[in-house]
């Protein structure tokens, strides 16, 4: 749902020559489908034509599998501009009016006027007769001056190859050149036949490897010891807090927040962990148009997410497209819940992670 923004004062940009309102001016015309959210109603203005438009209607955009509506101007008109109003086009609009019965026609029938009329008509030119027959042929005139010579044309095609001349005398024979590099190994054999099966070797836990890198000398405790150095080195997801973005190229036929999984989160650099503790106004970086916004908190941190609204305000994630404000989903046996949005727009974006009430 769309946020209200209350200001108690006027608002004035930083820079000269920039509207308040950033869609509301365009360098051409060809640039009226990058608008981003547009509403009927709305006035732009035209830089290389200098002519305010008004959108009639508006149509959907397609990103990938999802439909935004509303999201495009389709129908738009110029608005009227007074300096259009001419006296030509009074002239020529006073031109198009029909004499009703209240005109006074009988200055039109004094001779004066009739007589004028008449010579206007006897001036102008009659219609085009017909076309009188060809007259014959005159004498042929003398030839003229023979014209300069042209340009060379293109070469012609090459003509076919003679016969091939006799051999000549074969020459001696030159002194053996240096030994070539190995060629490509061959393909491999086929596979012999199996030998008979050894007698059953005996597992010694206690042997111990000298040449085991690990503390631990034996095959279990080496395993062990392995073991914990990984655990140590990449906790349990359910400590961590995961915020980011998916881009399309990775979602590609998601449509619904419950169908995101882990490896989208963990597909790149797109995503931060954080541990289980709140957050302040935080940014998740420069995003694209057309993606997931996914904060992913472990369910018993007991934790929400929101969003900042552009003037330093907390509010709930946009869910009438594609959103979420603590959806319940479980990866890896961990129960999360997801907070987020579908961002029709590019640009940098903030979240805020508290305490649940």
């Amino acid at each position: 749902m769309a946020e209200n923004v209350l200001v108690s004062g006027a608002l004035f940009p930083s820079t000269k020559n920039t509207p308040l309102d950033g869609r509301t001016r365009i360098s051409s015309i060809v640039n009226v489908e990058l608008i981003e959210a547009p509403f009927v109603g709305m006035i732009f203005f035209v830089e290389d034509e200098a002519k305010f438009y008004k959108v009639l209607s508006l149509k959907s955009k397609n990103l990938g599998a999802i439909i935004i509506p509303n999201s495009i101007i389709d129908v738009y008109e110029p608005l009227v501009n007074p300096d259009f109003v001419t006296q030509q086009y009074v002239d020529e609009a006073i031109a198009n009016v029909k004499p009703n019965e209240d005109i006074d026609l009988s200055e039109y029938a004094k001779k004066e006027y009739v007589d004028e009329q008449i010579a206007q008509v006897e001036l102008m030119p009659g219609a085009q007769g017909e076309q009188g027959p060809q007259g014959e042929m005159g004498p042929e005139g003398p030839q003229g001056i023979q014209g300069e010579r042209g340009p060379q044309g293109p070469q012609g095609v090459q003509g076919e190859v003679g016969p091939q001349g006799p051999q000549g005398l074969q020459g001696l024979v030159g002194p053996e050149g240096p030994m070539g590099p190995q060629g490509p190994q061959g393909e491999q054999g086929p596979q012999g036949e199996q030998g008979p099966q050894g007698e059953a070797g005996v597992f010694d836990a206690l042997t111990e490897f000298e040449n085991l890198l690990t503390d631990n000398k034996t095959v279990i405790e080496a395993i062990n010891e392995l073991y914990g150095m990984i655990y140590e080195k990449h906790p349990l997801q359910e400590n961590f807090i995961y915020y980011g973005y998916i881009p399309q190229s990775v979602y590609k036929s998601v449509i619904d927040f419950k169908d995101i999984t882990m490896d989208m989160i963990n597909h790149e650099d797109s995503f931060m962990e954080a541990t289980k503790e709140s957050l302040e106004k935080t940014s998740i970086g420069v995003i694209p148009e057309g993606c997931f916004i996914v904060v992913a908190i472990p369910k018993e941190a007991n934790f929400v997410a929101m969003k900042d609204n552009g003037f330093g305000g907390l509010v709930p994630f946009d869910e009438s497209i594609l959103g979420a404000n603590g959806l319940e989903v479980k990866y890896d046996d961990v129960d999360y819940v997801l907070f987020g949005e579908f961002s029709l727009v590019s640009g940098e974006r903030f979240i805020y992670i508290k305490e649940a009430e």
